[in-house]
């Protein structure tokens, strides 16, 4: 498999002046293999590969020409046409392109063993459930990259198609990684030290313990339709900045990110149950996002546990204890929308006036705007859970 970057891109007519030594009807240059890569570091342009075929085929030896029509074939796109004459001569496009510059590449080879690349794009790799990769090299100037197993497209397949050492430093730039669809118990996966953002997404059997070495510039998470059961969050890196949770699921171990001091973002999705776990303490938060999660469990007020939050949302979350809605002095964003409180709480004893934003009943207005004019027309100490 040869593959030829455009390093010196031409225009198609700078091209045909290139190749018109090669197509006069009265002496012409004797075409060869080096021209051929030669013009496929200036160009793609589907006129001049049709001509180079033409070329190629005319001196009815295409093995001379083994790496032109293999670059050809590798990591670019080409019309029908050109597909179907390459697949003629013995190259088959290795990428099938479902539509013009799109970010999904399909492994489409019918060898069963094979060393797979990325291009340094935010691009989708997808090896079917009968593909078998001896290893992944990720392009070293890749800054973002998504790996795709077979269970993302085929949950019932035996393998996911990826190597058992999944050994990603070959991305040395990589800076954001999402893995999909993977079986974390039948891989070694190494990331690359300059990563910053991880999304890992329909993992099946993901461990309890996060366990990867310290990796210095790892800042964001996002743990995507994952069974966190019991997950032990102290595991995860202590870099973290942002982490998103975004699994229904029974969360019993989330008061360990207490260990966690550089966190300032967290993030669980809607469905959650956190009645088997304490939310964390963490100092350093500024935006927590919880909506429609369940059965929050603490003992203590928003403000003791997070006295530097600037924004929370807690939409449609069902409030026990009026003590956990004593906020901060730094919050400005407060969402409750349908929030539920206990009959005794008043929420006119939030300082809303000093907030720059309420989301109340769908609508996000100004702190004073809203004690001005809604609060007034609300009756309170109604029955527990009603806020209509």
């Amino acid at each position: 498999m040869a593959f030829v970057d455009i390093t010196d891109p031409k225009s198609v007519l700078g091209c045909g002046t290139l190749m018109l030594p090669y197509m006069r009807s009265t002496d012409p240059l004797p075409i060869t293999n080096e021209v051929g890569l030669d013009l496929l570091s200036h160009t793609n342009a589907p006129v001049i590969i049709k001509r180079l075929l033409y070329l190629i085929e005319k001196t009815n030896r295409p093995e001379d020409f083994a790496e032109t029509l293999s670059a050809m074939s590798t990591r670019r796109e080409q019309p029908q046409e050109i597909s179907n004459r390459l697949k003629r001569l013995g190259y088959p496009i290795e990428f099938d392109f479902s539509e013009r510059h799109a970010k999904e590449y399909i492994l489409r080879s019918s060898n069963t063993r094979q060393t797979a690349h990325l291009v340094p794009d935010e691009v989708t790799f997808w090896y079917p459930e009968w593909a078998n990769v001896d290893s992944l090299m990720l392009n070293p100037q890749g800054e973002k990259a998504t790996i795709i197993g077979a269970y993302y497209k085929n949950p019932q397949a035996e393998s996911d198609g990826l190597p058992q050492n999944l050994d990603l430093t070959s991305g040395k730039r990589l800076t954001t990684l999402q893995l999909k669809g993977l079986d974390w118990s039948t891989h070694d996966v190494v990331f690359p030290q300059t990563v910053e953002f991880i999304e890992l997404q329909d993992i099946k059997n993901f461990p309890k313990h996060w366990e990867i070495p310290y990796l210095p510039n790892l800042k964001k998470l996002r743990l995507n339709n994952i069974d966190l059961h019991n997950f032990e969050f102290n595991t995860i890196p202590l870099t973290i900045e942002t982490l998103e949770l975004n699994s229904s699921t029974l969360l019993t171990n989330l008061h360990l990110l207490t260990h966690h001091p550089k966190l300032q973002n967290l993030r669980i999705s809607k469905g959650n149950d956190l009645n088997y776990s304490k939310l964390p303490r963490l100092p350093r938060l500024r935006s927590l996002y919880m909506p429609e999660c369940k059965n929050i469990n603490t003992d203590y007020s928003i403000a003791k546990l997070y006295p530097n939050l600037y924004g929370i949302d807690l939409s449609g979350v069902q409030i026990r204890n009026a003590k956990f809605m004593e906020l901060p002095q730094t919050l400005a964003f407060l969402f409750i929308n349908d929030t539920k409180f206990p009959p005794t709480f008043n929420l006119q004893s939030l300082p809303l006036k000093k907030l720059k934003g309420v989301k109340w009943k769908n609508k996000i207005t100004s702190g004073s705007e809203l004690k001005a004019k809604l609060i007034p027309k609300l009756i309170w100490n109604r029955p527990f859970g009603r806020t209509d």
